[in-house]
């Protein structure tokens, strides 16, 4: 595996994992401080869809990393090779 196919799962495995806890723990948020600077959310909702959206784009990224690797074909040859013929 490449260094950024291991970088597209990385993402995609620890925004997989945030949102589950996020989702199962029934948190929410109230307001998000960044360098010092407290922000107050008044619709929470918006980063629950941020955060799926975000998901939706590592796992497209992840996919496109995986099939320019090869790894896919390989894994199609190999069930085509192992498929006794008649």
């Amino acid at each position: 595996m490449t260094n950024d196919l291991l970088r597209q799962r990385r993402n995609l495995l620890i925004t997989s994992i945030g949102l589950l806890l996020f989702d199962f723990a029934h948190m929410s948020v109230a307001k998000v401080s960044i360098l010092g600077t407290e922000l107050l959310v008044g619709d929470p909702i918006i980063l629950k869809v941020f955060a799926w959206g975000m998901w939706a784009y590592f796992l497209l990224r992840y996919y496109q990393y995986l099939k320019t690797s090869g790894i896919l074909e390989l894994k199609w040859q190999f069930m085509d090779s192992s498929d006794p013929k008649p």
